[in-house]
């Protein structure tokens, strides 16, 4: 067996050992436009592609003092993904209302080596 593949392998069995610690998240992408420079026309994929994953939350709700907005560091793993830089917006139950999915934008990836990834996530706040 590969190391790569043991890794691959350790971290599938690390997100299951931590069970309900791991939410269901919705990973989304923004379709991809290309240009076809034959022809002068813009091409556009079949809009907006989700991917459903399993995600660790850290729900440390930091305000910003720059913005009205709540941070939060996200962990999941990256064996399907592709290229995770494709994805801005991350879905994940409100805490208010389990009904509900809330939109979260990434912020900078603090570690991304090909087998997990750990960002931050931001929400912008309503006021009222």
């Amino acid at each position: 067996m590969s190391y790569k593949a043991l890794v691959r392998s350790n971290v599938k069995n690390a997100f299951n050992l931590v069970r309900d610690l791991a939410e269901d998240v919705i990973l989304q992408k923004s379709s991809d436009i290309d240009f076809d420079f034959s022809t002068g026309v813009l091409l556009d994929d079949a809009g907006e592609t989700q991917l459903p994953i399993k995600a660790v939350i850290i729900e440390n709700k930091k305000k910003s003092t720059k913005v009205n907005a709540i941070e939060r560091q996200i962990l999941f793993s990256t064996e399907f993904l592709g290229d995770v830089n494709a994805y801005d917006v991350v879905y994940i139950k409100d805490t208010h209302d389990e009904t509900k999915m809330v939109a979260w934008k990434f912020g900078p990836k603090i570690i991304d080596n090909g087998y997990i990834m750990f960002a931050n996530i931001y929400r912008e706040l309503t006021n009222g």
